[in-house]
């Protein structure tokens, strides 16, 4: 699962920063750059998600009593 993860928050973060330098390029056209600042956006929450229950399974294996 932490693999699993850890390979979208960076797929997550990639495209959060494709999205970002795209919207920069895009500035003359209103839709476009909406539809990235949307993508930049979209691509923020999923690595933030990532992030999240990254730490969810840290939390959880320092609670094992085994441990």
């Amino acid at each position: 699962m932490r693999e699993i993860l850890a390979a979208h928050r960076e797929y997550a973060e990639r495209m959060r920063r494709r999205a970002e330098a795209d919207a920069g390029a895009a500035e003359a056209w209103a839709y476009p750059r909406l539809t990235l600042k949307w993508a930049e956006r979209y691509y923020t929450a999923e690595r933030d998600l990532a992030d999240a229950m990254l730490a969810d399974i840290e939390e959880l294996e320092g609670e094992r009593p085994w441990h």
